[in-house]
């Protein structure tokens, strides 16, 4: 269990591509079981008491990220029922995930502390009929470049907490 998650948000035209993917999955009537989360991707997951001390040392950290771009350019799958998209350029990501791991370090997660690799991706579905879920995809998807200029704090039950907006 967490209380907050921290997001790296996708800019709107991204957004709006991924939840057209997701939208052809679910009108080709497979079942998704995945949260009703906006395209993003996770950083990682924290338990903190205290909303403003966690507020304040997101804040610091985010004061040195700056804006940056990746492409998508392809996806794969988890454990045989999640179907994501894989960023190319994972430079930028890991660094902000290194630097939120590092900052924000008593309020990870012990599950997260160990994990052996981040692996970071933009989740499309979630389901039993991956294969299905592939071929729609296949169909719809094409490369396209994301455009990164804002940091989610996300509560558990998927209240926004705070957006930031990164450094030009």
């Amino acid at each position: 269990m967490y209380n907050y998650v921290i997001q790296i948000a996708l800019d709107r035209t991204s957004q709006t591509y991924v939840q057209n993917l997701r939208n052809c999955i679910r009108q080709n009537n497979i079942v998704d079981r995945q949260r009703g989360w906006l395209p993003h991707i996770t950083v990682d997951k924290y338990n903190c008491k205290n909303e403003k001390n966690l507020i304040n040392k997101i804040t610091e950290i985010v004061s040195d990220i700056k804006v940056f771009k990746f492409n998508v350019s392809g996806f794969s799958s988890f454990s045989g029922e999640t179907l994501y998209l894989k960023p190319d350029k994972l430079d930028e990501i890991i660094e902000l995930k290194n630097k939120f791991d590092k900052g924000l370090s008593r309020y990870r997660l012990s599950k997260e502390l160990r994990r052996k690799e981040y692996n970071p991706h933009i989740t499309i579905c979630t389901n039993d009929r991956l294969e299905d879920s592939i071929q729609v995809l296949m169909n719809y998807f094409s490369s396209f470049e994301v455009f990164v200029s804002k940091i989610w704090l996300y509560t558990e039950d998927m209240r926004l907490v705070k957006e930031w907006e990164l450094n030009l």
